[in-house]
């Protein structure tokens, strides 16, 4: 391989899985099973400008885990530092394999490289000369973060309103029809839990029954409840994105 033999990749004790397994595909020279380890590409925000390992199949291969197999008893621990491993490159081209996180076993084209591209793959982030892009890079992340995560606030601060709004409207249509014969104390905290426990399907059956008890249009509520819902999965979307779930969701139609 000449010069590239002396290339070599850096990467995480946490890149790299915990037990080998036998890779059939890879023998070694008595054509036994080589034990191979897998140890996972640096994620896209660490990784050299311009890469792109392009869509097959309908699956964009940046955007999954991607990964290289590597010999087990050649990784290497780095003396200074318990948490560094290496890896010397010995051929000229390398498979870089792709996984997708649903588990449903789709096999994806590998990505093949040199050895010189898969060491910059690996090691561009530890080079003083991209250290000024990769600082503008993670400061462009955190500010999209910031942005993310007030999205979410002010979503979620809507969201509480309406509950809040909806909740009045219910007790109202329970207390004026007389058909709950308790206090209105009793009804809000009926109604309260109701929300709480996400009974919407529940909520909106009695608001009809009412209806067609009393004569009194209730249709606006209903509305309400569902608008309620509505906006509750556009706020759920967005948590499951960028932030952590605040308070539990809204089950039926409404959702």
């Amino acid at each position: 391989m000449g010069e590239d033999k002396k290339l070599a990749i850096v990467f995480s004790k946490s890149q790299c899985s915990s037990y080998p397994k036998a890779h059939y595909t890879y023998k070694d020279r008595f054509g036994k099973p080589l034990k191979m380890s897998i140890v996972r590409l640096p994620s896209k925000l660490y990784r050299p400008s311009g890469l792109d390992f392009g869509v097959f199949d309908g699956v964009n291969r940046n955007e999954v885990l991607a990964y290289i197999n590597v010999p087990w008893d050649m990784i290497k621990k780095d003396k200074n530092n318990e948490n560094r491993r290496f890896f010397h490159l010995e051929r000229d081209e390398y498979n870089i394999q792709f996984i997708t996180g649903n588990g449903n076993g789709h096999k994806i084209e590998p990505f093949r490289v040199t050895a010189k591209e898969l060491e910059d793959i690996f090691n561009w982030h530890r080079r003083k000369e991209n250290r000024e892009e990769l600082h503008d890079r993670l400061a462009a992340v955190e500010a999209m973060k910031e942005q993310n995560e007030m999205k979410v606030e002010m979503k979620k601060e809507d969201v509480i309103k309406m509950k809040e709004d909806v909740k009045k409207q219910i007790i109202k249509v329970y207390v004026e029809s007389g058909v709950v014969k308790m206090p209105e104390e009793k009804i809000a905290i009926k109604v309260e839990n109701k929300l709480a426990e996400n009974e919407l399907d529940g909520i909106r059956n009695d608001m009809k029954k009412i209806e067609k008890h009393t004569g009194v249009d209730n249709s606006n509520v209903i509305k309400q409840l569902d608008n309620y819902g509505r906006n509750y999965m556009a706020f759920e979307e967005l948590n499951e994105r960028f932030g952590k779930m605040a308070f539990s969701k809204p089950m039926g139609r409404g959702r």
